[in-house]
């Protein structure tokens, strides 16, 4: 792939759909890397997503490749947790009392 143009081939949600990607490609004789972002760098997973490349000779085969393609389900993605009730009212809690240190005591000492 060196001196070829690459172009955005898809955008992934997070490196382990990118590495699912690229090893569907790499098995239909489609070079391709995944470009993430800083948080990749730093958290091993990017929260803006990753995108893929491929040269631009590649590019209509390996959309067609990809057609079908669904990428095995896991919770690296960030997916939303779910709380319950009381660590929900411990959070409110703690909000609370960051907002009385952080505002409301520097305000009555000012």
């Amino acid at each position: 792939m060196e001196g070829q143009e690459l172009v955005m081939l898809v955008s992934a949600a997070g490196r382990t759909e990118a590495e699912q990607i690229l090893q569907v490609l790499k098995e239909n004789g489609i070079p391709a890397v995944r470009k993430g972002g800083v948080m990749d760098v730093y958290m091993g997973n990017s929260i803006t997503g990753e995108e893929i490349l491929v040269s631009r000779e590649n590019l209509d085969t390996a959309k067609k490749i990809l057609e079908g393609f669904q990428p095995i389900s896991t919770n690296s993605g960030g997916g939303r947790r779910a709380y319950s009730k009381g660590q929900k009212t411990i959070g409110w809690i703690l909000l609370a009392v960051v907002v009385v240190l952080c505002v409301v005591i520097p305000i009555l000492f000012l």
